[in-house]
């Protein structure tokens, strides 16, 4: 009876503390929130389509953390602070809502779309970090594109596209902002040199 009783106030009191370390909750974070209208003139649309193909972004930064460089030469990556989806979703959606308004083709089409496009236009993201070796802390982005022929399955377009720029603030938020200026940045030089490499297409 007195060891029930005991056991019975021993889990009375633990119920009230919890034995475990309480964890700060997770801080979710999207990209291109707000992706800003591009400086674009109308370009001359050529009578075909593109489908823009989920990017494909290279470990370990196909994940929903951020990693970042270190003085160490190490990369780490965050666990409290996170994107609420990949980061490939957001590229994917932004790139296709730029492309849509600003690049060279009459119809975009999604990843799942079920037409046969007359182009395909792939993304790999190579880099996509925060540099913390010195500060200000500043985001790193590099992204190689391709436009393939469907038909013949001609290379037609392939371009490497590399950007860095300074977070405002060292933490999540001033990450996220400097990540958003380097898309951003990408998408405007990569709709230019689509529209200027249309007449080949």
């Amino acid at each position: 009876m007195k060891r029930r009783t005991l056991a019975l106030g021993l889990l009375t009191g633990l119920t009230g503390c919890s034995i475990l370390p309480e964890r700060p909750p997770l801080k979710l974070y999207t990209l291109l929130a707000n992706l800003s209208a591009q400086n674009c003139s109308a370009p001359k649309r050529r009578l075909s389509s593109v489908r823009i193909n989920s990017p494909m972004i290279a470990s370990p930064y196909d994940s929903t953390r951020c990693y970042v460089l270190a003085k160490d030469s190490r990369v780490y990556n965050t666990d409290i602070n996170r994107f609420s989806s990949n980061p490939g979703n957001f590229i994917g959606d932004g790139l296709r809502e730029v492309i849509q308004n600003c690049g060279p083709w009459n119809v975009v089409l999604s990843p799942n779309s079920i037409s046969t496009p007359a182009y395909q236009l792939t993304v790999f993201v190579s880099k996509f970090f925060i540099n913390a070796v010195q500060k200000p802390f500043a985001a790193v982005v590099e992204m190689e594109v391709s436009v393939i022929a469907s038909v013949s399955g001609k290379l037609i377009f392939h371009q490497t596209y590399f950007q860095t720029q300074n977070a405002a603030t060292d933490n999540m938020a001033g990450a996220v902002n400097a990540f958003d200026i380097c898309l951003e940045n990408i998408f405007l030089t990569l709709t230019n040199d689509l529209n200027k490499q249309a007449s080949r297409m």
